[in-house]
Order: C-alpha cells, then sequence, then structure tokens
C-alpha cells in the first residue's frame, strides 16, 4: 500500500465522518423543532350539562352552560352562563325516605363565562359572580358570596378567589381581597382587608 491509497482511504473516512456528523445535527434539529399546536377548538357544543352521581346513584354536582368551547391545549374549555349545582347528599336530610328521591341544593354559584382546566379539577368562575348557600330552616343564615374571579377546586370542595370578595346575609356582610372557603361546610375566610358591616334591628349598620 502506497502513500497515494493511504491518502484515498483516509479522504473516504474524512468524508464519511462528516456526513455522519451532518446527519446527526439534522437528526437533532428535526427533533428540536416546537410542535405545531393547533389553535382551533376541537369541540363546540350547546347547552352543555356535566352531572356527577355518587356510587348509591344519588347526584352530587352539576355544571351546565349554555356554549361549550373545548382546545386540546392548556387552555381546556370555556363556558359561556355557566351555572354549577352541589346538593345534599340523602345521608344528610332529616326528611322522610319518600323525600329523599328529590335533590336538595347545597349550594350553587353562576356567572357570565368560565374556563374549565384540562383536566377538570379547576372551573374558573369570571364576571358577576355569584355563590348562594341556602338556608331553609334559618334564612337569616344564607350566605351569598359575590366577586368577578372565583376558582372552584376538585369539582366544588373548595373555593379560592385573589380579588375582591363580599359574603353577605341577612344580619351581616364582610368584604375583603381574596378568599378561601368550603361552601359545603359554610366555611368562608377573607384572607386580608376585612370590612364588617352588622345589620341591627333598627336597620343601622355597624362597621
Amino acid at each position: 500500500m502506497n502513500i497515494s491509497e493511504i491518502f484515498k482511504r483516509f479522504l473516504l473516512l474524512f468524508i464519511a465522518g462528516v456526513l455522519v456528523y451532518f446527519s446527526w445535527i439534522i437528526y437533532r434539529d428535526s427533533r428540536e423543532f416546537p410542535e405545531i399546536v393547533s389553535t382551533d377548538p376541537q369541540i363546540e357544543l350547546s347547552e352543555y350539562e356535566i352531572i356527577r352521581y355518587n356510587q348509591a346513584g344519588d347526584i352530587e354536582y352539576s355544571l351546565e352552560g349554555d356554549y361549550l368551547v373545548h382546545y386540546d391545549n392548556e387552555r381546556g374549555s370555556e363556558l359561556t352562563n355557566p351555572k354549577i349545582l352541589h346538593y345534599v347528599q340523602p345521608s344528610l336530610l332529616k326528611s322522610d325516605a319518600d323525600e329523599k328521591s328529590t335533590p336538595v341544593i347545597d349550594w350553587q354559584a353562576e356567572s357570565l363565562t368560565a374556563t374549565i382546566s384540562q383536566d377538570k379539577n379547576l372551573v374558573t368562575l369570571l364576571k358577576d359572580v355569584v355563590l348562594q348557600k341556602p338556608n331553609e330552616e334559618n334564612p337569616q343564615n344564607t350566605v351569598t358570596l359575590t366577586t368577578d374571579r372565583l376558582y372552584i377546586h376538585d369539582r366544588g370542595d373548595k373555593i379560592t378567589s385573589d380579588i375582591f370578595v363580599k359574603i353577605a346575609s341577612p344580619s351581616r356582610t364582610i368584604s375583603g381581597v381574596g378568599v378561601e372557603g368550603f361552601p359545603d361546610k359554610e366555611q368562608f375566610t377573607i384572607l386580608r382587608d376585612v370590612h364588617s358591616t352588622f345589620m341591627t334591628n333598627q336597620e343601622s349598620s355597624h362597621e
């Protein structure tokens, strides 16, 4: 093997190495190229409604709205005129057995619009939000919460907000910034800048 043949083989190996290197660069760049995600809705539904039942077949929760738009990305879903209803479970009712077949509303919430997370564990109510916890036995204990943004966690087990909130009953009004609450237990905590107003029999108030 003379010098000329050695040089030719070295040149071929060099060219092969360069080709392999550029092939690897192209392969790497193709894998790193960002995936194009569609911004178009995946599903659009009118008169949307979803209902959750417990193992005994009793209704626990429902979410309805006029129009649902669902995206197959982090945007999740958007719902117009949403309404959430939570029901008292039959085991907690004191009525007769025949009356247990009629669902009793524990609390409800509605707003102008809402977003639903991709995993369905977070519903964000937006604009003119009203949450009401009725008390038929003691109407003076009926609670109404109003705000412009309310997060409903885990389909209603917990609610939070990070903006101005007002909680009113016939005898008292509390307002402030931020709230953490558990509607089924009628537990609501204003987080800061709290102001209270109490209604007296003379229809006056004290702050």
